[in-house]
């Protein structure tokens, strides 16, 4: 299970920035599918986050393979 969760996002060590760490949580859960990405208090963080973090979000799940949503 993967988190996308505030905390999650902003205390990647490995990412620059929340966008860099939510690619990176949806490439790994590509890599180990199958994968369950876990939001939660979805209606806080879509309330809370910047405009281009719910843009990248929703390119991520464009972007996934049907058989993966």
């Amino acid at each position: 299970m993967h988190s996308l969760g505030l905390p999650s996002l902003l205390s990647d060590p490995s990412a620059k920035t929340p966008e860099e760490a939510l690619v990176h949580i949806f490439g790994e859960a590509r890599r180990t599918t199958p994968s369950i990405l876990y939001l939660p208090q979805f209606d806080v963080w879509w309330e809370t986050v910047s405009a281009y973090l719910v843009n990248v979000f929703l390119n991520e799940l464009i972007c996934m393979p049907k058989i993966y949503i």
